[in-house]
């Protein structure tokens, strides 16, 4: 199947890159990359090997390789939320809270999840 291809040698590959106007780099001294997410968590690579490579007008960014985590964003809760959420099912405000934690800041979720109708089933 791959009969019809040959190795390149690397100064044949960059020069064939070159005629088509592709220029890739590897990026040096990455110790970590941050991706931010819209929800606020955040994946964290560490120790990346990053390539840089332009073409076309565009720049893109590979990145591989490190150790891959997973932060999940911290949820701000108001006191307003709170005051909610304890006259609605008579429970302390650190229960109040953490529930609010637990469901991510949403009120009805929270109430419900205290009142024993959460959509666990319970």
């Amino acid at each position: 199947m791959w009969g019809g291809f040959k190795r390149i040698s690397q100064r044949e590959l960059k020069r064939l890159l070159k005629k088509a106007d592709i220029d890739i780099e590897e990026v040096q001294g990455v110790s970590r990359v941050v991706i931010e997410r819209d929800d606020g968590s955040r994946i964290i690579i560490s120790n990346p090997m990053v390539t840089k490579l332009k073409m076309a007008g565009q720049t893109v960014y590979q990145v591989a390789g490190g150790e891959e985590r997973v932060e999940e964003a911290e949820v701000e809760v108001s006191e307003e939320d709170i005051a909610i959420v304890m006259e609605q099912t008579g429970v302390d405000r650190e229960t109040a809270r953490n529930a609010l934690v637990m469901t991510k800041g949403d009120i009805a979720e929270a109430i419900m999840l205290l009142k024993g109708e959460g959509s666990s089933g319970g």
